[in-house]
């Protein structure tokens, strides 16, 4: 998924679900990711990383089949990118996070809102790089 259109659901998504929240009356959501997103999200990267070594390791055995260096750049890039935007998703998290923690904004619903949607679009934005990732292992599967 490109990263316009991941952003774009994942906002939405994360809004959705703070707006259920709140017509709801739950807090669980962002209790739970205030504890512990910044966890899964090093978690996530962590199997991710492992993950495409495996890919990348598979790749370069297909490279030297087929005596041709290069064949697989453009998916070597994504990976890359793909690393990047997790450490992105890490660093908003915080952000996010201490900015929730300041007293003046602790007490600002429409703020405390954003921050928790933003949260929400953070976790939701890393099952869609998981999700991906996936994807490249079942594709190099069906190679």
């Amino acid at each position: 998924m490109k990263i316009a259109s991941a952003t774009i659901l994942s906002l939405l998504v994360g809004v959705c679900v703070e707006a259920g929240a709140g017509y709801f009356g739950t807090a669980y959501m962002g209790q739970f990711l205030k504890g512990n997103l910044l966890t899964l999200l090093v978690a996530l990267l962590a199997i991710n990383l492992t993950t495409m070594g495996v890919v990348l390791m598979k790749l370069k055995e297909i490279e030297q089949a087929h005596q041709r260096k290069g064949l697989f750049v453009k998916s070597k890039s994504e990976m890359l990118s793909s690393v990047k935007q997790q450490i992105a998703l890490i660093s908003i998290s915080a952000i996010t996070l201490m900015t929730q923690a300041v007293p003046a904004l602790s007490g600002a619903s429409q703020a405390q809102f954003a921050a928790n949607a933003i949260l929400v679009a953070v976790f939701v934005y890393a099952l869609i790089v998981l999700y991906d990732t996936a994807k490249s292992v079942f594709s190099l599967l069906d190679a």
